[in-house]
């Protein structure tokens, strides 16, 4: 009974800070530049901001066919991994004529909702809050009884 209460106190708290159920995948972002360099597992573009960014590639990432060269003009969609370092989505090359009829990525869907009860505005963080405090609830439960029937014995 003792490790019942506290697994249930273990789970009331993870559900109250929501890490049971977190989204970790940021959005996708775009930008277009030229090609500093690229190997194969990573890809240094100058974007036309002025930033350099450092993208990494693995075998999710979408190339264009014929690899990519120094000099190349790109448009990368790309996952942000940390304040240096971005995910590589797919890359697209094109030629300094075809900048101005270049298609726009593809945008990401909304994802929907993990449960339909709720309309796409809403958000469970409530109910996770009194699933977490129901957890808790019942734990100290569980703690009042076991110390009941020690006293009663």
């Amino acid at each position: 009974m003792k490790t019942c209460a506290r697994l249930l106190l273990v789970l009331g708290a993870w559900v109250i800070t929501g890490r049971l159920t977190a989204d970790t995948s940021p959005e996708t972002q775009t930008v277009s530049g030229t090609v500093v360099s690229s190997g194969n597992i990573s890809l240094v573009v100058d974007a036309d901001d002025g930033r350099r960014m450092t993208l990494v590639i693995d075998t999710a990432t979408t190339l264009p066919p014929g690899g990519l060269a120094a000099g190349s003009p790109v448009v990368v969609r790309y996952r942000p991994l940390d304040s240096v370092l971005s995910e590589a989505v797919s890359v697209t090359r094109f030629d300094s004529a075809d900048r101005a009829t270049v298609p726009l990525p593809a945008v990401e869907p909304a994802k929907p909702t993990t449960d339909e009860v709720f309309p796409a505005a809403a958000s469970p963080e409530p109910l996770q809050i009194v699933a977490g405090l129901a957890t808790l609830a019942a734990a100290s439960l569980l703690a009042a009884l076991r110390h009941s029937t020690r006293r009663a014995s």
